[in-house]
């Protein structure tokens, strides 16, 4: 009579309580793995993220696994510390696809590094291998998107945009990237209306404003694009380009003292920033502040002793003020560079 226990089919015969056995085996090897992936997972991903210092108590895969429009959130910029933190957190994603081919978080996430190091056609690359996994991640035709949009493939980057934005119609951040795309296609419309529509999804992304207050500023709707510029800048007080784009709306009002508050935000969040200095001067020599103009330009010479335009315009405010000889030493400089 034949043991049922022994009884297998199987090349190695088990008995049921090795099954069991076994089965508990593979069960306990998966948590060891997939906790191997998470915790690597986490550490790429506060990597990628280590500008904003995320919290490292937080399982980010399950997070982004369970709940795949989170990794669409404003909150995460994808921007690193320093470039050797894209260079770390790729080669742990790169890690994970080892242990687990077709990871599709850490393909895209890993792109987005590649992305950040300039790899362009590598990162489209990538996120097309994501696409052909998953026809439905979106996420993954907004960054390939980015990658075109850095490659000046602007139209590409507006196909892009598009799909991911037909699969996920609520998708903030595919509308205002596709907006400032279609600004530079110079279809200021088109911007107006993709920004707008990010704004109505969430009113919280700053970017959108600030492409909206671009496109106004281009039809010449100088009010409007002040008003969209100074909510980018409510938003995010540290987003210079709001301020710049301000800046030159309010010059176009011939709002020369607007303009100067704002050029002294810009070089609050950044003392180096030698443009400022510069704008800052023209904007005072523009009030016959003359002095004070000089003293702008200075700094920015100090800054960026090779900034030929701000000689001339010292040169020029140092004749306003009668000091000839300066001004010669200032043009004899300027013609040497």
């Amino acid at each position: 009579m034949i043991d049922n226990d022994k009884k297998n089919d199987s090349l190695i015969p088990i008995s049921s309580t090795g099954l069991v056995r076994v089965g508990s085996s593979i069960s306990i090897t998966n948590k060891i793995l997939n906790g191997s992936i998470s915790a690597l997972f986490n550490n790429a991903f506060c990597k990628l993220n280590s500008k904003q210092k995320l919290r490292t108590d937080i399982d980010y895969l399950l997070l982004l696994e369970t709940n795949p429009s989170h990794r669409k959130k404003a909150k995460y910029y994808y921007i690193a510390n320093k470039v050797d933190d894209y260079k770390e957190a790729l080669e742990m994603f790169n890690s994970i696809l080892k242990i687990k081919p077709g990871q599709l978080l850490s393909i895209d996430m890993g792109a987005i590094c590649k992305i950040r190091l300039g790899n362009y056609l590598e990162a489209i690359e990538d996120f097309s291998k994501a696409i052909e996994i998953d026809p439905k991640d979106d996420f993954a035709y907004f960054c390939k998107g980015n990658a075109k949009f850095y490659l000046d493939d602007y139209e590409g980057a507006i196909e892009d945009y598009s799909k991911a934005i037909e699969i996920d119609p609520e998708f903030a951040n595919a509308y205002s990237r596709r907006g400032i795309a279609k600004e530079i296609l110079n279809d200021y419309e088109g911007t107006i209306e993709d920004c707008s529509k990010a704004i109505e999804i969430d009113p919280e992304n700053d970017l959108s404003y600030s492409g909206r207050g671009d496109a106004k500023y281009e039809l010449k709707d100088y009010e409007g694009a002040i008003e969209d510029y100074s909510k980018a800048i409510e938003i995010d007080p540290e987003d210079d380009s709001a301020y710049y784009g301000r800046i030159k709306a309010k010059k176009k009002l011939n709002d020369y003292e607007g303009a100067i508050e704002d050029y002294s935000k810009v070089i609050e969040i950044d003392p180096e920033d030698d443009s400022a200095y510069y704008g800052r001067g023209d904007a005072k020599y523009e009030l016959k502040d003359y002095e004070g103009a000089i003293e702008d330009y200075s700094k920015a010479i100090e800054i960026a002793p090779e900034n030929a335009l701000a000689f001339y315009k010292r040169r020029i405010a140092k004749e306003r003020i009668g000091d000839i000889e300066d001004a010669k030493q200032d043009s004899n400089i300027f013609d040497k560079l």
